[in-house]
């Protein structure tokens, strides 16, 4: 995973947690946890390191970044998976031009009233700013490739 809006990466592993999932996280501040999980999130502030991976999953969750992400693209693994908004030029343009096979998840950010997020199963109590905000329909889709359901995602979303 790679991005620029602080916090995304903390909300993912709560909500992963309360949900039971196991995994492992390095964040780019150094904040870690092992605890032998299959899974493992990399938070990571800049494209050019990311490019030094091999991911099967990616979530870029940046504003409107000038970060140059061919090198992350080139490197998913075969049939990975990408996590996207849709709405950062540079990103969509850079998965546009990308010869690499891996599915595109793109993400907008979601409608809200206040402070609730709407979604397809009712409006959702929610407190984050707004930097998260845009990105919730990213996590959700993230966590998606955990096994969590929409609805305990949302549960968990709700409970922070």
């Amino acid at each position: 995973m790679t991005g620029n809006t602080p916090g995304i990466s903390e909300l993912l592993t709560k909500i992963i947690d309360f949900c039971g999932k196991d995994l492992d996280y390095i964040f780019a501040d150094g904040h870690s946890r092992s605890v032998g999980s299959d899974f493992l999130i990399l938070e990571l502030n800049d494209a050019s390191t990311a490019g030094n991976f091999r991911p099967t999953v990616v979530f870029i969750a940046t504003e409107n970044s000038n970060d140059d992400f061919s090198g992350v693209l080139r490197n998913i693994v075969a049939g990975g998976i990408l996590i996207y908004n849709e709405n950062d030029e540079n990103v969509a343009n850079a998965v546009d031009s990308s010869e690499n096979y891996f599915r595109k998840l793109p993400y907008a950010k979601p409608e809200t009233n206040g402070n609730y997020l709407k979604t397809e199963i009712g409006d959702i109590p929610v407190n984050f700013d707004p930097k998260i905000m845009a990105h919730i329909d990213g996590a959700r889709l993230f966590c998606q490739q955990f096994g969590i359901m929409e609805e305990d995602f949302y549960e968990g979303l709700a409970s922070l």
